[in-house]
């Protein structure tokens, strides 16, 4: 009886043995597939995140250099009819800012007006100066007899 007393402790003790070293096998499996899947989705966010950065360094490298001046405008433009014979006039109003961070010198509106048969008819450069009319001679050119050619400065 002794022995069949031994044999039983014996298969119970390893058993038990077997059961801790399975219990160990799975529990390291399990810890290493979470391991796994936490490595596999922090790769996927970095990966996320050099996408951004490469997209936003894209839109940086096409951000205008605002060391130097940089003119935006916001305008509205209205033709107007006079009252002297067959001539119109364009009414430009708005405002332009130096977004830059030194002084625009000579800055202006670009004026490109065209017939409806495709002819050039207005080619000029308006300063930004407040208050002055402006024309065209018969060569589209810009004339002005109040505006003189000096330097202006846009800040």
């Amino acid at each position: 009886m002794s022995k069949i007393r031994t044999v039983i402790t014996a298969l119970i003790v390893a058993m038990l043995f077997v059961s801790a070293i399975a219990g160990t096998a799975i529990y390291y499996n399990t810890t290493l597939n979470n391991s796994n899947s936490k490595i596999a989705s922090l790769e996927s966010q970095i990966s996320n995140q050099n996408k951004e950065i490469a997209n936003l360094t894209n839109q940086i490298a096409v951000q205008p250099d605002l060391s130097k001046p940089h003119v935006i405008t916001d305008l509205g433009v209205t033709e107007l009819e006079t009252d002297w014979g067959p001539s119109w006039r364009l009414f430009i109003q708005g405002s332009a800012y130096n977004m830059g961070n030194s002084t625009a010198y000579n800055a202006g509106l670009k004026v490109e007006a065209y017939s409806g048969t495709g002819v050039l008819e207005i080619n000029m450069t308006v300063p930004f100066v407040s208050g002055y009319n402006y024309g065209t001679d018969s060569s589209i050119t810009s004339v002005n007899s109040t505006w003189s050619s000096s330097t202006w400065k846009f800040n």
